[in-house]
């Protein structure tokens, strides 16, 4: 994921803001990233129980925020706060679909995609995954110098 983060950025550079490169804004391959970072602390403090175990949670959360900020993750905030919510609510069904949409109403049509998740029947398709992890920075890359050179 770092990777595919860092391989990003130059393209979403330039194609959000047609320079080649800026930290005015970093690509949300980053929030993603952070997303993992934050799950890989929660789970290892799942089993901190009572007032202890709640701040500690919370404060990791907290921390995964202010990077998003700090780095000025494109939709880096909402992307930490859903990733929590929908670790909190693991195992409700419903509830957990539920909570995921409300989270990422400011990210329409974001809450189509946990209504769609509701009705995913388990089965794995095709792994596609390192086809995708090319495609997205291509796209951007592509979209980038069409922008740029194309469209002025």
């Amino acid at each position: 994921m770092f990777l595919v983060a860092l391989a990003s950025e130059v393209p979403y550079d330039l194609a959000m803001q047609a320079t080649w490169f800026t930290m005015y804004s970093q690509n949300p391959m980053w929030g993603i990233l952070l997303g993992f970072v934050v799950l890989y602390f929660l789970d290892n403090f799942e089993n901190t129980r009572k007032f202890k175990g709640v701040l500690l949670k919370l404060l990791i959360v907290i921390a995964g925020i202010l990077w998003a900020v700090m780095l000025n993750v494109s939709y880096g905030v909402g992307m930490i706060m859903v990733t929590a919510i929908l670790w909190l609510m693991e195992g409700h069904g419903a509830l957990t679909i539920m909570g995921g949409a409300v989270a990422s109403l400011i990210y329409f049509p974001a809450p189509l995609g946990f209504i769609f998740n509701h009705f995913y029947s388990g089965e794995k398709g095709k792994d596609n995954r390192k086809l995708f992890y090319v495609i997205y920075p291509v796209q951007l890359l592509i979209l980038g110098l069409v922008g740029k050179y194309l469209i002025r």
